[in-house]
């Protein structure tokens, strides 16, 4: 299991009044990986056509996300595929 770092806002009250600090907490050891923001465009085929393709441009988190995300989605259905009300 693999956490990824979060991004949290931590409120900070001082005699000047109140500021917002942005921080990055990083999991037991993990390090952020420098890879994971590198762009990978992709070919990906247009439904209906057998020419036509598109090409799309994500970063390989956002990849990574979108692919964990089809999967949650189609699991979800299959799972629910056959109950009854």
């Amino acid at each position: 299991m693999t956490f990824a770092p979060a991004n949290l806002a931590a409120q900070t009250s001082g005699a000047g009044g109140e500021e917002a600090t942005a921080k990055s907490i990083i999991v037991e050891g993990q390090q952020e990986d420098p890879q994971q923001d590198k762009i990978v465009c992709k070919t990906v085929k247009v439904i209906g056509s057998r020419v036509n393709t598109g090409k799309e441009c994500k970063s390989r988190r956002q990849w990574t996300a979108e692919k964990a995300q089809n999967r949650q989605d189609l699991e979800k259905i299959q799972s629910s595929r056959w109950k009854s009300n």
